[in-house]
């Protein structure tokens, strides 16, 4: 009867399987993927087979529970496999050798833990214990009446006579003083009393905490040890109009000039000033400044005349001057002065040669490179002060030889910016969001704001006699800028902000709110953390000069004589920078890879454990360094010096 019912169920998956394979036939679905592949439906066992029609199916070949066995792949391969007997005997925990348990153990008993398998014990452990728990809930020893057990197990006699509060020698306590009382070192609670003071003594033996907030210091509206701040007034600060910080959080209005004077045109932003005229300065031609800030357009000569032609500035006359050419001045690169006010461009280099590569400013040559693998990139006539890029097709550098970029194969002059002069810093959040500070050249008391955006530069600040000497920007509507005063970016405007009256000298950031900007001497070591910028002790006094961090809880500060410090997220620490010349700038690509350079061509470089020198083979000052990765580094100085790193 089995076996027809057998036959019978081979039968009907045969025909099952040939209607099957018709499907496939038609979509292929529900089919087997390799003849003799076998699988468990329930306690079925199925093997794959081919069809009449060249289809494989699942086809029932074995019924396992018909011998009382089950169905299992457990081996890979499905088979009819006996039944699994638990085997418990003389076991009290552990496995029962069918995926079951012979029972659990209840703490502090483990199973096998007093040394037998498959039964419930524990082993007490009191090596090196004179008292205390053994681990079994047993004790592995009592100390005296006046002694207590401490947490490393050992038998300790409390002192706490004549104290009310503190260590008691044993790890506890001799008591805890009540709100407002603390306890002081003498173990005894005293009420401390500093009461509208940030300084002196408390009268427990302490000194107040200073927790003035910014803008006060403690002494600083002159009471001692009294939080305050002394304001700023116009009177005071010799200023006679415009709007400017008193240095305490408020804003002062200075007032007005008179016709035709105009404010902060002068030296001074908030200093009114007149400006002069081409006639007062006896004047005929060409532009020159107006005293204030401004320019002045004076005309131009008439007949055969030229400006300057005389041999006098600014005045006509005929022209002497014969311009030189590249070929006779002996360049063959770069940009160089004719000799008549006119700059000649003379061409670019082929590759692998560059301008000024061998020693020589305006001339092709190999690049020189050190033995750490520095090399000479571009050699100009005056010098660059700031390096920032977008990426390694786009990286600028500026400073008073003007601006270039590099695309990637050479440097070039910047269209829309020749002729102007740079100072500073050079900073931006992408391509077409980029920040220079520019000075009128020969003029240095004449600064401007200039905008990379949309691929044109334009004059965001116009020219003015304030001082500026960083930027850094977050994305395009958020950037800082900094000098004489603290000016933040919206994304359309420029506007000062209340921080400091000190002169800062670099600015960098891990976002919009959180950003550190450092000055000549550690008062200035500022922090902004979205609302305001507050007073941080970097716990040095040298000068710093540059920052950059990867993170809120990595960043570099480096200054004069070789100084570093390092910002883990709680506090700033000095790092042995191995070298006595001061350092200007610092970058890097990552914790591991960070690069400081400074005077006498200075560089060293942070591996993640050690600062280590390294050659550049100039002995230019080298006043900032920027890069887009560890492969990929420029360093940029004076003497129009233009390193590139090439491992």
């Amino acid at each position: 009867m089995r076996r027809h019912r057998v036959l019978a169920a081979l039968l009907a998956v045969g025909l099952a399987g040939l209607a099957g394979c018709e499907r496939e036939e038609e979509g292929c679905e529900n089919r087997c993927a390799r003849e003799g592949l076998t699988r468990c439906a329930g306690t079925v066992l199925q093997t794959c087979r081919l069809g009449g029609a060249g289809c494989t199916s699942w086809r029932d070949t074995t019924f396992c529970a018909d011998s009382g066995r089950d169905c299992s792949d457990a081996s890979g391969a499905a088979a009819c496999v006996a039944e699994c007997v638990p085997d418990c005997a003389g076991k009290t925990c552990g496995q029962d050798g069918c995926g079951g348990s012979c029972g659990s153990c209840t703490p502090p008993e483990t199973c096998g833990g007093g040394g037998t398998d498959s039964a419930c014990g524990c082993r007490p452990d009191c090596a090196g214990k004179l008292c205390g728990d053994d681990g079994c809930g047993g004790s592995c020893g009592a100390c005296t009446a006046t002694e207590v057990c401490t947490w490393f197990h050992a038998c300790c006699t409390p002192d706490c006579a004549g104290k009310e509060c503190g260590y008691d020698r044993c790890g506890l306590s001799c008591g805890t003083c009540l709100a407002p009382e603390e306890c002081w070192n003498d173990h005894q609670c005293c009420e401390p009393d500093c009461a509208g003071r940030c300084s002196g003594p408390n009268g427990c033996g302490g000194t107040c905490p200073d927790r003035c907030l910014a803008p006060e210091t403690c002494g600083g509206g002159g009471a001692p040890d009294v939080c305050g701040c002394t304001p700023a007034t116009c009177a005071g600060q010799g200023w006679d109009c415009g709007l400017s910080v008193d240095g305490c959080g408020d804003v002062l209005d200075c007032g007005t000039c008179a016709v035709p004077g105009s404010c902060g045109l002068g030296l001074d932003p908030n200093t009114c000033c007149v400006p002069t005229t081409c006639e007062l300065q006896g004047l005929e031609c060409g532009q020159s400044p107006d005293g204030c800030g401004g320019t002045l357009d004076c005309g131009t000569c008439a007949g055969q005349d030229v400006c300057g032609g005389g041999g006098i500035p600014k005045m006509c006359g005929q022209d002497t001057c014969a311009p030189a050419t590249c070929e006779a001045l002996g360049r063959d690169c770069g940009e160089v002065s004719d000799g008549c006010s006119e700059l000649v461009a003379c061409g670019d280099c082929d590759a692998p040669a560059v301008c000024g590569g061998g020693g020589l400013a305006g001339v092709c040559g190999a690049p020189a490179c050190s033995v750490d693998r520095w090399c000479q990139d571009f050699t100009g006539s005056l010098g660059f002060t700031g390096i920032w890029g977008s990426g390694p097709e786009d990286v600028l550098a500026a400073g008073p030889g003007g601006m270039l970029r590099f695309d990637g194969s050479r440097w070039a002059s910047v269209e829309g910016v020749r002729g102007r002069c740079f100072a500073g810093t050079l900073s931006g959040s992408g391509p077409g969001d980029a920040w220079a500070i520019g000075t009128s050249c020969g003029d240095v008391t004449s600064w401007s704001v200039l905008h990379r955006t949309g691929g044109a530069w334009v004059t965001v600040l116009p020219y003015g006699a304030e001082r500026f000497s960083a930027t850094w920007a977050a994305d395009a509507g958020h950037a800082w800028l900094v000098g004489q005063r603290i000016w933040h970016w919206n994304g359309s405007l420029w506007s000062p902000v209340p921080g400091t009256d000190v002169m800062l000298s670099s600015l960098w950031g891990s976002g919009p709110e959180d950003v550190w900007g450092i000055g000549g001497q550690s008062e200035a070591f500022l922090h902004w953390d979205g609302h305001a910028w507050l007073s941080v002790s970097p716990g040095t006094t040298s000068r710093l000069s540059s920052l950059w961090g990867s993170g809120p809880d990595d960043i570099w500060a480096v200054g004069r004589e070789g100084t570093i410090l390092h910002w883990d997220g709680a506090a700033w620490s000095p790092s042995p920078s191995n070298t006595t010349d001061s350092l200007s700038g610092v970058w890097g690509s990552g914790p591991q890879d960070v690069w400081a350079v400074g005077s006498n061509g200075a560089i060293v470089h942070w591996d993640g454990t050690a600062w280590s020198p390294k050659a550049s083979g100039t002995t230019q000052r080298l006043r900032a360094v920027w890069g887009t990765g560890p492969g990929q580094v420029w360093a940029v100085g004076d003497g129009g010096t233009i390193l590139r790193y090439r491992p």
